[in-house]
């Protein structure tokens, strides 16, 4: 699944990577164009974001294409209903927008400086070699060099690691700071120096203070452990991915250092307790002054912007030619992503700055006019459009009886009470028997077979083994067991009993569902909490393009 998501990013950079006339068109939708990109793009959400495991398919890709042209005509019912005119769908399009311009930028400025090609040999196999790896890694994080310093300290006094995460974990201000970052597998830090001190660690023991493009880190390395060694094979097999990766991390490290020169060449200096009297009024805000937009994106609330309106002209840094005010700030807010305003108003306060310079570099070079740049600031905004319509519609809808039976009818599964099934069984003395004469056993024929003449269940051999029609609950261990197995399959697991030890074989079964009406009430919860999903589908029944898409070979 991973290899699969991966795959299609590497589609989508080589779209952001192509010129105008190279997005091909791979659909038409009521005459409307759908182009490479914009496919590149709805695909990837869809395998990244899919409950479960998904596969490329040209069904599937259909089907991307008949969701993009259903948003399309949705954004159209957003705009003649004047959604785009409310304020946090005005907010919430400059974020995005702001996310595009400066991923524009970057494939500007660093994208195109180099190939997957100049990547050498040695380290795509350094590479390989630590896929065998796993590192479970965990840390200790803080906005400002001078709190990790304390930390640090504390650790070369004598404290041990675990007594420093427990009193950052008692400090509330410092609770997510103390994290477990899981088992970790090469690549999956998408910095390179925070990987580079974990490669370098040993087991218990802890790093100097790192600092990465999200702040300063202290890793601490509490177990490493060895896959089987990777054969020859599997290496040319994944030779290719790994170089690419290896590219996309080059570039990422290149963006990073020439972002940190920059911010550097402008000797900014923070005003430290501002921010800390800002964050603490932020943090007695409900959900600290986010809010969700149409489950796509976050932007900041009223409360948060009365906060900042208190406070206009304080100024919250200064550096090299300028200041940055709480008013800078505020104007820049969308351009901050929700994780970061969550974690830190510090991080906040720096990252805002950091966009206004880039924004303006992208200004001068005029990024927001490129054609790759403006089709996707206008799928985001068809998407966020479409969103608005979606929750209104959602709304309105009312779920009448039609609508369960039809939930109950394709999720029948979920409503699976018990399980007629025809058993057989061969009961024997010895675990060893049993596993013996299992291995023998081919086909239903032979189980009978082999039932007449080995069963110790007095009155079954005549009956070949034959149990009867049972369910779940009627034959202890033997029918939960064969209420896991697959009609048909004659050889079953070895089943310890009180009796001894059995192998069983299910001839026949019938699922056995809740009626409607008992399941009813669940079924109107779930449609409840899942109405936005719900709504969609509906809207994918009652919006039929089927005879308004053509696909083109491209796709």
């Amino acid at each position: 699944m991973k290899r699969m998501v991966f795959g299609l990013c590497l589609l989508f950079v080589a779209c952001g990577n192509q010129e105008q006339d190279q997005d091909s068109i791979v659909a038409l939708a009521e005459g409307r164009p759908i182009r490479a990109s914009t496919f590149s793009r709805a695909m990837m959400d869809r395998l990244r974001f899919s409950a479960v495991d998904v596969q490329d398919t040209p069904e599937l890709r259909r089907q991307v294409i008949h969701d993009i042209a259903c948003r399309y005509r949705c954004a159209e019912k957003a705009l003649q209903a004047g959604l785009q005119r409310r304020p946090e769908f005005r907010r919430a399009m400059a974020a995005e927008s702001t996310v595009v311009i400066l991923h524009g930028l970057w494939q500007q400025e660093i994208g195109r400086t180099a190939s997957p090609e100049t990547i050498p040999e040695e380290q795509v196999q350094d590479a390989f070699r630590k896929m065998s790896m796993k590192w479970h890694v965990r840390h200790l994080y803080a906005d400002r060099k001078s709190v990790i310093d304390s930390l640090y300290a504390r650790l070369r006094s004598g404290d041990s690691f675990d007594a420093v995460a427990r009193r950052c974990m008692k400090d509330t201000t410092r609770r997510a700071n103390a994290a477990d970052l899981g088992v970790l597998s090469w690549g999956d830090l998408d910095d390179l120096r925070l990987e580079e001190a974990v490669f370098e660690l040993s087991v218990g023991r802890y790093s100097k203070p790192v600092e990465s493009k999200y702040g300063w880190h202290i890793l601490y390395l509490h177990n490493l452990t060895y896959r089987p060694l990777l054969t020859e094979q599997e290496y040319l097999v994944k030779r290719p991915s790994i170089r690419e990766q290896l590219w996309r991390r080059r570039l990422n490290q290149q963006s990073d250092e020439r972002i940190q020169a920059l911010m550097q060449s402008k000797n900014i200096r923070m005003n430290v307790p501002l921010i800390i009297e800002l964050e603490k009024a932020q943090r007695r805000l409900k959900n600290n002054g986010l809010i969700s937009f149409q489950d796509i994106t976050q932007v900041a609330d009223v409360p948060l912007q009365t906060l900042l309106q208190q406070r206009q002209n304080a100024r919250l840094a200064v550096y090299d030619g300028g200041e940055w005010t709480v008013a800078d700030f505020s104007r820049y807010l969308n351009t901050v992503s929700p994780e970061i305003l969550q974690r830190s108003l510090y991080r906040a306060v720096a990252v805002s700055l950091r966009n206004y310079f880039l924004l303006n570099i992208a200004d001068e070079k005029g990024i927001d006019r490129l054609p790759m740049v403006r089709r996707e600031i206008d799928d985001k905004r068809r998407h966020l459009l479409s969103a608005s319509y979606l929750a209104a519609y959602a709304d309105s809808c009312t779920m009448d009886e039609t609508d369960e039976r039809r939930y109950y009818q394709e999720h029948l599964h979920q409503f699976l009470a018990d399980r007629e099934m025809s058993v057989y069984e061969i009961l024997l003395a010895s675990e060893k028997e049993a596993y013996r004469l299992r291995s023998t056993i081919t086909n239903e024929k032979e189980f009978r077979d082999l039932a007449r003449l080995h069963t110790v269940r007095p009155g079954f051999r005549e009956r070949e083994g034959y149990l009867g029609f049972l369910k779940k609950a009627d034959f202890g261990e033997i029918s939960m067991a064969a209420f896991q197995m697959k009609p048909g399959a004659a050889r079953g697991p070895v089943i310890k009993t009180s009796d001894g030890y059995s192998l069983i074989m299910v001839a026949d079964s019938r699922d056995l569902y809740f009626p409607f009406e008992q399941v009813r009430k669940t079924i109107q919860q779930t449609l409840q909490q899942q109405k936005k999903a719900w709504a969609w589908q509906k809207l994918l029944r009652e919006v039929s393009l089927d005879d308004r898409v053509v696909f083109k070979p491209a796709l």
